[in-house]
């Protein structure tokens, strides 16, 4: 695991297994091209575009298929990003269970998407709770409540206190 320094504390900014496995259960799994909830062509634990293999650098197409095995690499791969931004935008110390919620939501919801949120803001003014609550407003897709993401956010709200 990865160690870095946030806010001038020393910390992990990587997810550990917990937090894997809350984005896989989260996103899915799935070997076969499906659009999202906003329709977009996605495939594996919420893939748009690949980073890795032959398909780096390309957009998910309906018709594509990865195996497992291109899954956890492709995985392992682009969560790196999704941490990266959490440990550059966040400058004040967070538990491991706050690192796997705000990856989670990063993940989701993009990196410039975090990094401009009320999220991020409200917690590098050391305000833990407010932070919380407004993980809640990232609950649309395609313009719309979305009940996925309703019940995703209440869950990363639930996650992000979990270490207290």
């Amino acid at each position: 695991m990865n160690e870095g320094s946030v806010g001038g504390f020393s910390m992990s900014v990587r997810i550990d297994d917990a937090g894997y496995e809350f984005i896989k259960r989260w996103e899915g799994v799935r070997n076969k091209a499906y659009r999202d909830s906003a329709g977009i062509p996605t495939i594996g634990i919420g893939f748009i575009r690949y980073k890795v293999g032959a398909r780096a650098g390309t957009r998910v197409q309906m018709q594509d298929y990865l195996t497992d095995d291109e899954i956890k690499a492709e995985f392992t791969v682009q969560i790196a990003a999704y941490e990266d931004a959490v440990a550059e935008a966040v400058k004040v110390p967070l538990t491991q269970s706050q690192v796997n919620a705000l990856v989670s939501l990063c993940y989701n919801i993009g990196v410039n998407a975090f990094k401009g949120s009320t999220v991020v803001r409200e917690l590098n003014q050391r305000k833990y709770q407010a932070a919380c609550k407004a993980i809640g407003m990232w609950n649309k897709a395609g313009g719309r409540v979305v009940q996925g993401l309703v019940n995703r956010r209440k869950a990363e709200q639930v996650l992000f206190f979990r270490d207290g």
